[in-house]
């Protein structure tokens, strides 16, 4: 169906933008222009606010078990699937700084399903818990203390309290 598809691709575009949006209005941040990272904030805001609409339209949002149960299956994917053959091909075209960022980054989702996991187990049995969030790997953490990385060795300021 047309109309799925353009849902899919609209996702996919506003999904990435969000994200370049925010990393540019971290860098005009950086730069002292308050004004231009709060426009790009701002529209960032608006691209999530699009690409929530499409998953929603997708009956991409269900139940909070279905949810766990579809965040795990894409991590899987991606870590076991996409990121191999990313790997692959980084080492062949002799990307060593891109094949460095796909490793982390499969390693990270691998450790990170168990989180998803142990959140199957513990539905419904809310417990209170900080989750931490590596600046450099995206590996996730819960605990009450951040900690070195075990994915990419960086200390425990790399560590974002979410």
């Amino acid at each position: 169906m047309k109309t799925e598809n353009n849902l899919i691709t609209g996702l996919t575009r506003d999904c990435r933008a969000y994200v370049e949006l925010l990393a540019y209005a971290e860098q005009a941040a950086e730069e002292g222009l308050s004004s231009l990272s709060r426009l790009f904030f701002a529209a960032s805001k608006a691209r999530k606010v699009y690409a929530e609409s499409y998953l929603s339209a997708l009956n991409g949002i269900t139940s909070s078990s279905d949810n766990l149960q579809r965040a795990i299956a894409h991590e899987i994917v991606e870590a076991d699937e996409l990121y191999p053959q990313f790997i692959e091909t980084a080492k062949k075209e002799q990307m060593p700084e891109v094949l460095r960022t796909f490793m982390l980054a499969r390693s990270a989702k691998r450790k990170n399903i168990h989180l998803f996991e142990a959140a199957v187990d513990e539905l419904g049995r809310e417990t209170p818990a900080d989750y931490y969030v590596c600046q450099v790997c995206g590996y996730l953490y819960k605990g009450h203390e951040p900690i070195d990385c075990p994915i990419c060795g960086k200390g425990p300021q790399t560590m974002e309290r979410v």
